[in-house]
């Protein structure tokens, strides 16, 4: 699901340091269940397929996103996996930890 950041909702946003410490660029947010289904754990680095094509990132486990669900608050510093999202609703998105993660 992508999510909206009050902190990342502007291009500003990131280069305040005020800002700064409440997101983390490159990650995705999974609940405690389904980090542990995946075998990924906090820091671990994993792949979301969309449309066929890959995108990496760090993983952020929080109580906060339901089982899953794969969390992500993008903005265009992060990836270029904004472009690959629908506006609206869901897409549905492939979790694979990365060898040697």
């Amino acid at each position: 699901v992508l999510a909206h950041n009050l902190y990342k909702s502007s291009y500003y946003a990131f280069r305040n340091p005020i800002t700064r410490p409440f997101w983390e660029p490159g990650t995705v947010e999974l609940g405690p269940e389904t980090a542990a289904a995946l075998g990924l754990g906090p820091r671990d680095a994993v792949s979301l397929e969309l449309g066929g094509k890959a995108y990496s990132f760090k993983v952020k486990v929080s109580k906060r996103t339901p089982p899953g669900v794969v969390r992500y608050e993008g903005l265009f510093v992060d990836t270029d996996l904004n472009g690959a999202l629908p506006r609206r609703g869901w897409a549905p998105v492939k979790a694979l930890k990365e060898a040697g993660a």
